[in-house]
């Protein structure tokens, strides 16, 4: 690696380094910590959107001192890993030979209403929250080598990959090209991984690699971009398209073990799967089930739940006015949403500058039915946390 000695260098790219790419800067470092160097750039730099500023506040996360910054300003050899974030547009050339990842994140920013801009920003940061699950994983593969969305332009170079490898095409049509990644070194196909999707859980299929890339980590890495791939996919109201990734294997059970897959019996895995022609293949009849359960990451759902009172009451309303008729310590309160919305209230109201608390609690002490009197010290508020 050349980032550094000691510290592997990670470049997030797209056009403008206003939106996507600076989401994905900010949120990698908070992710990473000092593990990796983490930076972003745009071929046409147009500024920090103060869209994407607000949407990380949600996350607790301040990326105001953020800058817009042009590709060719990065030093190459500060680099080891590009991710480009491009979807509509063509993504900036980085031309050292590193490696390369691509995560097709749709562009949030635009002449929205406020409600739909902040909407689609929380979408984006959301994708890239999940794909940065399995961005490690693509350090440790062969220097050159890109990971990519599959295309119908990879069909011929795929059946001829998993034909060497001994796995079935049947059915390739239920996860290809829309839910396939292609590893390509020098321009020559030496990795693939797909996932079919039925109703809401997925399965991993033709995960194969070359024998010139094997022990190499790259089948580590295709597995772990199709997972977060997987991960990242959302319905149209924002909430995850999939609750588990699931496989059927023959000789790798103990690989998939180590990444968080368990065995099942075949009886049970979810019955949607039952439609994929790989459940139904004889020669898969006696392969080991597998199935991980797909979370979503937690940060970034107490962010969605904050996001959603405010959006609802205009703030995180006091316990008692959101749950008016649940009564305080009550088995209701423990056992109903109260005890959620406190955790969510509290991780909110600590984000709070100091006047700001001082704000809040002079509009709602007032407004304290007896038995929630004092509640605003730390004690009570411990008390209620406990």
């Amino acid at each position: 690696m050349v980032g550094s000695a000691a510290m592997p260098g990670v470049l997030f790219l797209c056009v403008a380094n206003s939106a996507r790419s600076q989401l994905a800067e900010g949120l990698a470092r908070a992710r990473f910590g000092d593990r990796l160097l983490i930076q972003s750039a745009g071929s046409e730099p147009k500024g920090l959107n103060p869209m994407a500023i607000e949407v990380m506040r949600e996350r607790g996360l301040d990326i105001s001192g953020h800058t817009s910054k042009r590709a060719d300003a990065i030093d190459p050899a500060s680099v080891d890993v590009v991710v480009t974030l491009c979807a509509e547009e063509v993504c900036p050339a980085f031309l050292r030979p590193v490696r390369r990842v691509h995560w097709p994140i749709p562009d949030p920013a635009g002449d929205y209403p406020p409600a739909e801009l902040r909407r689609r920003f929380r979408r984006a940061r959301r994708q890239i929250t999940e794909r940065l699950a399995g961005l490690e994983a693509s350090l440790a593969i062969p220097d050159g080598t890109s990971l990519m969305p599959a295309s119908t332009d990879d069909r011929a170079e795929v059946e001829a990959l998993l034909t060497a490898s001994g796995l079935p095409l049947d059915g390739l049509d239920d996860g290809f090209p829309r839910g396939a990644v292609v590893a390509r070194a020098r321009g020559e196909l030496v990795g693939v991984a797909a996932v079919e999707t039925w109703d809401d859980n997925a399965l991993l299929r033709s995960v194969a690699v070359v024998d010139a890339f094997r022990k190499r980590h790259l089948g580590e890495a295709l597995v772990a971009d199709r997972v977060a791939w997987t991960q990242a996919q959302l319905r149209e109201d924002g909430q995850p398209a999939y609750g588990s990734i699931s496989l059927l294997t023959t000789t790798a059970e103990a690989f998939f073990a180590s990444r968080g897959f368990v065995t099942k019996p075949r009886g049970k895995l979810p019955p949607s799967l039952e439609r994929s022609t790989q459940t139904q293949l004889s020669a898969c009849s006696t392969a080991v089930a597998m199935t991980r359960m797909l979370m979503l990451d937690r940060d970034e759902l107490f962010a969605d739940g904050i996001a959603s009172e405010i959006d609802a009451h205009g703030t995180m309303l006091p316990l008692w006015r959101r749950y008016p008729d649940i009564e305080r310590y009550s088995i209701g309160w423990r056992m109903g949403s109260g005890e959620w919305y406190l955790h969510l209230w509290q991780l909110w109201f600590e984000r709070l500058t100091p006047d700001e608390q001082a704000a809040y609690r002079a509009r709602w002490e007032p407004d304290e039915p007896a038995d929630w009197k004092g509640w605003f010290e730390d004690d009570e508020l411990d008390d209620d946390a406990s």
